[in-house]
């Protein structure tokens, strides 16, 4: 899985195209149903066209299937030949409703036999005053584990359990957190998770892909809470996208100290690229409603060159980025150095995260500067933090950990299907396997030809369908497209060299060779 992992991540990085507040594309997830009883089963058959045959395969050769297919109630024999047939799902259990397993996608909103609209039995003493708490652990990657689709479907959930959604009047689709729900039904999102530290701060990219959902779920009043143990990379600038951070006593945000580093080739191009990227992330602080010092924060978590000195007057804090040192009359006394400028004998040996050439923000600094509101260790320190520990109730059957683990076992199985076996990282992907193979079973150049752009089509579908993991520049589906047109365009030079043979044999003699 780690393999799987480093593989997705290296390929996002080398084929990410940068497009801030990107809407997310949603995939339509079926709905759950219960295997049938006495485990019955069947074989499913994938045809280039992509049409799925379900039945009982009776007989196999090396050039033919013939199944066993159920029509309208009768039963008939059908033979497909091996180049017609993509893929072969052996034995795969059939569902109640007569949905089979192998194409049950996992449902995101749904949970069997229960009213889907309260999906958890609550206590008696639950009532109208209680607060109710929706935790849902955010681990991995951030652009893999955690990625558009499975974030919605995780505030789809969020909606059916909390049920406190109501009409906006004069809008037929929008709808609004109920007013007395507002404050007491919270989203606490637990973090610990990073984007791939190989990215360093362009992991703000992965993030950013995540803001729109944040953006229309405080919109329509929806309380979240950003709970952190570690936000590495992009994931820090998640975490100041909400107006409520509390931390665990050993959490951390940081690992984005690489805009120093970014090189063109040309000063003004860096420098501009540089802006830009800043840019992003300080609206991103701004947006959570840190203000100024949000924006310091991020600049020297961000950049090496600056420091970064912090203390509290009145109980308020103030920052700088330089020196306090340099002008002792001009900035008088009191202040904390958390990060120096890492030149000469400043700089450190360790890595980023354990250094102060840049800014890691740790929990008690953190709450001093007004990024966080407390720390707690546990939900009952949470539910005190947030004033509610007299009255919640944390909700125990949320579907968020299905959600979450169901997408990345989902990854994972396609990966297995279309990895290219590149050194270091996993195996060779079936598919990949079937295409190197082709020639072993294609009883003519043609079928050579043929069969391999099936398969390559069927990676392009896959690449397409996870885009958002994958590929999410597009990169890797351009390279499939030009190898489908590279192929047929071999596919025609030899039909046209077979039929020029054939006409001169048609004149009264062979071919010559």
């Amino acid at each position: 899985m780690v393999k799987h992992a480093l593989w997705m991540v290296a390929l996002v990085a080398m084929a990410t195209v940068c497009v801030p507040w990107a809407s997310s594309p949603m995939v339509a997830f079926a709905q759950g149903a219960e295997v049938t009883e006495g485990g019955a089963t069947e074989d499913i058959v994938v045809l280039d066209s992509g049409k799925e045959v379900r039945g009982q395969i009776i007989e196999e050769t090396a050039t033919e299937i013939v199944m066993e297919v159920a029509f309208r109630g009768m039963s008939t024999r059908t033979t497909f030949l091996k180049n017609e047939v993509l893929e072969i799902r052996r034995d795969i259990a059939i569902m109640a409703s007569g949905t089979s397993a192998s194409t049950l996608t996992v449902d995101r909103t749904a949970t069997p036999g229960v009213n889907n609209k309260k999906t958890t039995e609550r206590p008696e003493w639950v009532n109208d005053d209680t607060s109710l708490l929706y935790i849902a652990e955010l681990d991995g990657f951030i652009g893999r584990d955690i990625s558009e689709t499975p974030f919605e479907a995780l505030f789809e959930d969020v909606d059916k359990q909390f049920d406190d959604l109501i009409n906006v009047p004069g809008a037929t689709d929008e709808k609004q957190v109920r007013i007395d729900r507002r404050e007491k039904n919270i989203v606490v999102l637990k973090m610990d998770c990073r984007t791939d530290p190989r990215r360093g701060f362009d992991g703000i990219w992965a993030a950013e892909k995540l803001a729109p959902t944040i953006q229309r779920e405080r919109a329509k009043g929806r309380r979240i809470v950003f709970w952190v143990e570690n936000a590495g990379g992009g994931a820090a600038f998640l975490a100041f996208m909400g107006p409520e951070i509390y931390m665990m006593r050993e959490g951390w945000m940081g690992g984005v100290g690489t805009l120093d580093d970014f090189d063109m080739g040309d000063h003004l191009v860096n420098e501009k690229q540089i802006s830009l990227r800043l840019g992003h992330a300080e609206g991103l602080a701004l947006y959570g409603g840190y203000g100024e010092v949000g924006v310091q924060i991020v600049r020297a978590m961000t950049r090496k060159q600056f420091w970064f000195a912090a203390r509290l007057v009145g109980g308020k804090p103030e920052v700088i980025l330089e020196d306090p040192r340099e002008d002792s009359e001009l900035h008088g006394a009191g202040w904390t150095i958390l990060s120096d400028d890492g030149k000469g004998s400043n700089a450190d040996d360790e890595d980023e995260l354990k250094g102060n050439d840049v800014l890691v923000l740790e929990a008690d600094w953190a709450q001093k500067l007004g990024m966080t509101q407390g720390v707690a260790d546990d939900v009952d320190e949470l539910a005190f933090a947030l004033r509610i520990d007299r009255n919640f109730f944390e909700l125990p059957e949320t579907r968020s950990e299905k959600i979450l683990e169901g997408w990345t076992e989902e990854i994972e199985n396609v990966i297995d299907q279309i990895a290219p076996g590149s050194k270091g990282g996993p195996p060779r992907g079936d598919l990949w396997i079937k295409f190197d193979e082709v020639p072993k079973f294609a009883t003519s150049t043609g079928q050579i030809f043929g069969q391999r752009i099936r398969i390559l089509k069927r990676i392009h579908s896959l690449l397409g369908r996870y885009a958002e993991v994958l590929d999410p520049g597009a990169g890797q589906r351009g390279n499939i497209e030009l190898q489908i047109e590279q192929l047929k365009q071999e596919a025609e030079r030899e039909r046209r060299k077979n039929a020029t043979r054939g006409r001169r044999g048609g004149r009264g003699g062979p071919s010559p060779r």
